[in-house]
């Protein structure tokens, strides 16, 4: 189901007894739990209405999914109404190999909580959470029919932008265009980052209840990682003055060059591998999966993996190697050693742009 509409069903009172977030993005998740916590449970009794079981203690055998039914089905002396919320990743991941025994008791969990879904207990809420999914897996669809369901996505840069235009417009602000794509870039599309920075934003806001670039640059600090994407932009376009520029602003913030240098070869190897991985024919999403990453991340590395040969790729590997160790021994200045640094990664982007300029590439 759409997230807003169950958002607008809680605001309305009416609430469903089982709910299943799925999806690497726990902002929704969250936010949806604060807002049945306000809008559903006794205030004055939330604390005690209110029943969390992470997913390590079903890892660790600690408790089972039939304990958590079983709790759903006792009643409460102190309120009516409860919130349970379970976080069942063992359930829709894959394990590869397992034991006959593991395997029959994940199944009898998924079939109790099929169970509980056809017959819920009264005044109780369950929220089923889960970020890690395979979701080929016949447990994941079955769970995903019996609740209602909610897929949490990262979102995509241009989403984000909107989003947060319209979580600005809920609350009587405009958020302009320019404004929401440098607040994005900041928050690096973490929507928890996003809604403090946000939140910020408002309070600060003059009467004209406007949100523009200049306040968020003025507020909102950039990341070292988005400073990072811009420094190798610039590197990739063999700008070196905006290389050089980028690098002094590290200086004015204090940034230790150590981090500096380690965040740009990290850069850099993360480029590299998603060169080589898209080159055996891997999407972006695969790429993700795979390395554990932020899809935004794979995605502004696969444009910048498009201005570098695999070799010219190692070979700026080399150099970044060899900085390290010039900075750790004391070699060269680091300010001085770090803009000589950008020439040459520079250098490097434009010998690849005409390496594949001849080539046809």
């Amino acid at each position: 189901m759409e997230y807003a509409s169950l958002v607008r069903e809680v605001k309305r009172g009416k609430v469903r007894p089982v709910y299943f977030f799925y999806g690497e993005e726990p902002f929704f998740a969250q936010e949806f739990i604060r807002l049945l916590r306000e809008c559903w449970l006794e205030t004055a009794a939330a604390e005690l209405q209110v029943h969390r079981f992470p997913a390590e203690v079903f890892v660790e055998d600690a408790t089972t999914l039939e304990d958590v039914i079983q709790l759903a089905y006792t009643g409460s002396f102190f309120a009516s109404r409860r919130l349970i919320v379970a976080h069942i990743d063992h359930l829709v991941t894959s394990r590869g190999r397992e034991g006959a025994e593991k395997r029959k008791r994940r199944e009898a969990e998924v079939t109790a909580l099929l169970n509980y879904a056809e017959q819920p207990a009264p005044e109780v809420v369950l929220v089923l959470v889960a970020a890690n999914t395979d979701r080929r897996l016949q447990a994941f669809q079955r769970l995903r029919r019996c609740a209602a369901s909610v897929a949490c996505e990262p979102l995509t840069p241009r989403e984000l932008v909107t989003w947060l235009q319209q979580r600005a417009r809920e609350q009587g602000y405009q958020l302009s265009e320019e404004a929401a794509r440098l607040l994005a870039e900041a928050v690096e599309d973490n929507l928890t980052m996003a809604e403090h920075e946000l939140a910020k934003l408002l309070t600060y806001a003059d009467s004209t209840r406007q949100l523009d670039a200049a306040l968020v640059r003025q507020l909102v600090p950039a990341s070292l990682s988005t400073d990072i994407f811009q420094l190798v932009d610039a590197v990739a376009a063999g700008d070196v003055d905006t290389a050089c520029r980028l690098l002094r602003r590290f200086a004015l913030r204090n940034e230790p060059f150590a981090r500096i240098l380690y965040m740009l070869a990290r850069q850099f190897r993360l480029i590299w591998q998603v060169k080589l991985l898209s080159a055996r024919g891997l999407g972006p999403k695969e790429i993700a999966s795979r390395q554990r990453l932020h899809p935004f991340v794979v995605r502004k590395a696969l444009q910048q993996a498009r201005h570098f040969t695999a070799a010219q790729l190692a070979r700026a590997l080399e150099i970044l190697l060899a900085a390290d160790i010039d900075l750790k021994t004391g070699r060269w200045e680091p300010r001085l050693g770090l803009e000589l640094l950008a020439v040459k990664l520079a250098r490097q982007a434009k010998t690849s742009e005409l390496v594949q300029r001849s080539l046809g590439e």
